[in-house]
């Protein structure tokens, strides 16, 4: 009757009903802050559909920071512009084959391919360990002595300026065409390399654990082996 007699006028909870006076009370649209803002209650299924869109971008972004998605990404990428290359470009298949062609070899020829791995993998195996029962004792006469490493790193550093690809003709010419050319050419690739991790390890053995282990009356040896070899063993 009040508001139809005069329009401008609005009601407010006090002319309300008691049950619409707690309606009212209980769901109000909005929020006064203290800076005067006005907080508008946002309504439940925008709550939660926010919620669900935050939950589905934070797993999309989980996912492509994935430890292995992105060297994926990244390979999947080098395959293209691969392909794109070879195709705009023009390039002979004798030079730079396709992807497509790659794949079609290793679907194709995959029996010989994994009968072959194995010589390969037998030379780099056995290179590798030669690397390391000759590599680790020059790295300790170097690691232990100023004057070996004077006389002897100079030299391996110079050694890596010779090509093994030059050199490696020679091993075919004095020993034949064999599995002991591949093997010399693997230790001399992982020679080097051991020398230099081995020494940096060695080096970096803290002084006070070897001081501690031959106040014990522990002999050279036995300091090497409990002391300077564990903790080199992970740069080597």
């Amino acid at each position: 009757g009040i508001a139809s007699l005069h329009p401008s006028y609005e009601l407010t909870p006090a002319h309300h009903g008691p049950q619409e006076r707690q309606s009212t009370a209980r769901k109000p649209a909005c929020q006064y802050l203290s800076n005067g803002l006005i907080f508008t209650q946002k309504r439940r299924p925008d709550r939660e559909r926010d919620v669900a869109e935050a939950r589905r971008e934070s797993g999309v972004s989980k996912a492509l920071n994935a430890a292995w998605v992105r060297p994926f990404l990244f390979l999947l990428f080098i395959v293209v512009a691969w392909d794109l290359a070879i195709r705009l470009f023009q390039i002979p298949a004798y030079q730079i084959p396709a992807p497509g062609d790659v794949v079609a070899v290793l679907r194709t020829e995959w029996p010989e391919l994994l009968r072959q791995a194995w010589p390969t993998t037998y030379a780099t195996i056995c290179g590798f360990l030669l690397s390391a029962v000759f590599g680790i004792p020059v790295a300790m006469l170097i690691a232990g002595s100023k004057t070996v490493e004077s006389y002897v790193y100079p030299l391996l550093v110079f050694s890596q300026s010779v090509p093994k690809i030059a050199i490696a003709p020679l091993f075919v010419v004095w020993f034949g065409f064999g599995i002991i050319p591949k093997v010399i050419s693997a230790f001399l690739l992982g020679f080097f390399p051991v020398v230099v991790s081995a020494v940096q390890g060695f080096k970096s053995v803290d002084p006070d654990m070897v001081d501690l282990a031959r106040a014990m009356q522990g002999s050279r040896f036995r300091v090497f082996c409990a002391v300077n070899l564990p903790h080199a063993m992970p740069a080597i």
